[in-house]
């Protein structure tokens, strides 16, 4: 019993190369839904009036640097 179940998991168990691409690609699949999901943020925020944005402590010339990877500059970012 003990020898199929070693069998087994030898069988199914990845190899340290196969873990490191399979991390490759989740690591890329996130980078794509980060794209995906800053780009959709990007256009929401865009379509809101100035008022709206005011609001929420964003300039519409802030809204490029603030859907980017690097996100808003800490500067700007409140010191409570």
């Amino acid at each position: 019993m003990m020898n199929t179940i070693m069998n087994t998991y030898q069988q199914f168990a990845a190899s340290p190369a196969t873990i490191s691409t399979a991390n490759a690609i989740l690591a890329g699949a996130r980078m794509v839904q980060r794209c995906v999901r800053l780009h959709n943020d990007r256009a929401h925020l865009n379509e809101l009036p100035d008022h709206m944005l005011r609001d929420i402590g964003i300039t519409r010339s802030e809204i490029m640097s603030i859907t980017s990877f690097h996100g808003r500059d800490a500067s700007r970012r409140s010191r409570t």
